[in-house]
């Protein structure tokens, strides 16, 4: 028995949109105190070589706040872009453009990897750089990781990162406004974490642990490199030597050493730098401590700290920074997370510095707690909390349902490409309705009977070709359907064609079955991957000729908003029986996602997963399957993902067994 089933809920005025997120933020240090998470993994492929080689931005410390620091010049960007991806594997075709002001653009397109990088205005796709300049790289692996990697950058300190892999079950997001706030995102199989601060370093004082095992990695991982930050090994470091007692004799040297750098005499001044700079190994944590110490004169700490800054990588400068101006030597609250840190492994502590990070806490505090860490977490939580705030979802549910724009329209096209099936609790796409429009006919054969009307009209023979501007071995049902759009969505003023296959190199020209449509309201993409050897040749195998059919990698589809609320529908289905479908708001950083694992995924993971992330509000769903998660998490369903359905007229006919007679 097959029962058809067609999304038509409606989410109650009445439904609170906290009941659908859970908040974890503003939480105090005692709860900060005891996240505990596993270090980030990178996972193999392209995505990491690229990140490894990425040369074209990096974060730097900007008080209390990350500065990306990235490539403005056409000529340097376009030539460290062609470098990075000669070291990339399957890296293909290459293209770069420039305009005024020294804006750029380059990309490199393989067969799984592609890639592209630029400064100026970014494309009508990416609504969330407002109009302004801004710097950009874009990555997408379609093997191995099934990665994908955007960051975007301003100079006003705007920074958004948005990274996912498996195939969309993991999805990282971090986000840095102009004012400096921050908040990040990390869902995936078993993890749910969402995070914000006022600034990168309160972000990092409420989710130390998480900054350390995640965050920093995932950095690394994507190319941005570690950012700076008070929990990073290097800074801990500076604070224990900080803490350690000066020899007197030593310092006295150290203040005969430098005592020429405040002289009367500029040439004098030059002599005593440069023989500072000569020995600076011999007294570098000597000059980073004096270079912020008002003991010295103006005149000698700006040259201590020019010595230090030319002897030393700017990551060790920033950290220096980092340790010195918040003064973290004498926060207790560091020092107890200091203090939990020296028993760990992977982060040596000598018992003199345990010691002295025990001294230095009961001097600060009044308390003696001696190594008693759970009694300084008690503490802290009592004394030090840290102030709490409630943020709001960046668009409601009611927003969601009610938006507009030229994807309603869309909605009918939508549902002619993708009409989905759950057997056995799991989602597919039904294939066989493509076919139902063209009376069951193939495309070669409505070809055939066009063919013999143009002949019997007498037409020139090449009148009619077959398959329009591409073979037919390219084209199939939902090419004829996507070309329909066209009558709805009028192409941009000025140009031919409102059809162009993607490109992919010679040997994957009739396996790949790609088409895109740029309208003045909408955009919108499909593509129809088939392996390779598809490429129409016969081969002889025993004698006989045969053509090889390749077989399809994945079907997907894209429609994006020029107008309106400006909304992203993608859709994409592997022949593993993967699918992941997404809508998001990018003027509102709001996305929800649905991943249908492959069924052959380890029994402990989770096949099927919604994440629902809106600004710096985030919820993650887990079940089985398709069937397990409607009935389990039914209000959500309900309320949010079944009109989101309606809407986009997607309809799930869901196949039922029939009771088996007794």
């Amino acid at each position: 028995m097959q029962m058809t089933y067609f999304q038509n809920s409606r989410i109650p005025a009445s439904v609170s949109v906290i009941t659908l997120f859970v908040v974890m933020l503003g939480l105090d240090s005692s709860t900060l105190a005891q996240e505990k998470w596993t270090k980030f993994e990178a996972p193999t492929g392209e995505l990491k070589n690229f990140g490894k080689a990425l040369d074209l931005i990096e974060v730097i410390a900007d008080g209390q706040h990350l500065k990306p620091k990235y490539v403005k010049d056409s000529n340097e960007g376009i030539q460290k872009f062609g470098d990075m991806m000669s070291k990339i594997r399957d890296s293909g075709g290459s293209g770069a453009s420039t305009s005024g002001n020294q804006k750029w653009s380059t990309h490199n397109r393989g067969e799984k990897f592609n890639a592209s990088a630029g400064f100026g205005l970014m494309s009508r796709s990416n609504p969330n750089q407002g109009g302004k300049n801004t710097f950009w790289v874009k990555a997408s692996e379609s093997d191995e990781t099934d990665s994908t990697l955007l960051i975007e950058a301003k100079e006003d300190g705007t920074l958004h990162v948005d990274l996912t892999t498996g195939n969309g079950e993991f999805l990282f997001r971090f986000r840095q406004s102009n004012q400096g706030i921050v908040y990040c995102q990390e869902l995936g199989q078993s993890n749910l974490f969402s995070g914000s601060g006022q600034t990168f370093d309160e972000f990092c004082q409420r989710h130390p642990d998480y900054v350390q095992k995640r965050l920093e990695p995932i950095f690394v991982y994507i190319g941005l490199g570690a950012p700076p930050n008070r929990y990073s090994d290097i800074v801990a470091r500076n604070v224990l030597a900080e803490l350690r007692p000066v020899d007197q004799k030593r310092l006295e040297q150290f203040k005969a050493a430098i005592e020429g750098l405040n002289s009367d005499d500029f040439d004098a001044r030059e002599k005593a730098s440069q023989a500072l700079q000569d020995r600076f190994s011999d007294w570098q944590e000597m000059i980073q401590t004096a270079s912020n110490d008002t003991e010295y004169p103006l005149e000698t700490r700006a040259r201590l700290k020019k010595i230090f800054k030319n002897s030393v990588s700017e990551k060790e400068v920033e950290d220096l920074q980092i340790a010195q101006q918040g003064k973290l030597d004498a926060d207790a609250p560091y020092l107890v997370w200091l203090l939990g840190r020296s028993s760990e492994e992977d982060f040596k502590v000598s018992e003199s510095d345990k010691k002295r990070l025990v001294d230095t806490l009961e001097e600060l505090t009044a308390i003696k707690n001696g190594n008693d860490l759970d009694k300084w977490k008690k503490w802290m939580a009592t004394n030090q909390p840290l102030p709490t705030r409630e943020l709001e979802a960046s668009i409601t549910t009611n927003e969601i349902i009610s938006s507009k724009g030229s994807l309603d329209k869309a909605a009918s096209h939508i549902k002619t490409l993708i009409r989905l099936k759950c057997k056995d609790g799991r989602l597919t796409i039904d294939r066989d309705h493509w076919a139902k429009p063209f009376a069951g006919k193939t495309i070669q054969m409505m070809v055939d009977e066009a063919q013999e009307i143009v002949k019997e009209k007498g037409l020139p023979a090449d009148w009619f070709r077959a398959g329009g501007d591409f073979p037919i071995e390219s084209v199939d049902y939902p090419h004829i359907l996507f070309e329909a759009i066209k009558a709805d969505f009028p192409a941009e003023d000025g140009r031919r064609s409102t059809l162009r296959p993607a490109y992919y190199s010679s040997s994957y020209t009739l396996s790949t079955k790609n088409r895109e449509h740029r309208g003045k309201e909408l955009t919108a993409k499909l593509g129809m991957h088939r392996s390779s050897g598809g490429s129409g040749r016969v081969r002889l195998l025993g004698g006989k000729p045969r053509v090889k059919v390749p077989k399809e990698e994945f079907l997907e589809l894209e429609f994006a908003e020029r107008t309106g609320d400006k909304r992203v529908f993608n859709f994409r289905e592997n022949k593993d029986g993967s699918m992941v479908i997404v809508i998001s708001f990018p003027e509102k950083d709001a996305l929800i996602r649905i991943v249908q694992n492959k069924a052959q995924k380890k029994s402990t993971d989770n096949k099927f997963l919604v994440f629902d992330a809106r600004g710096a509000l985030a919820k993650r769903y887990a079940a089985e399957n398709f069937l397990e998660f409607k009935s389990k998490e039914k209000e959500y369903f309900d309320s949010v993902l079944a009109p989101i359905m309606e809407k986009l007229e997607i309809e799930i006919e869901i196949e039922i067994d029939e009771p088996k007679q007794k």
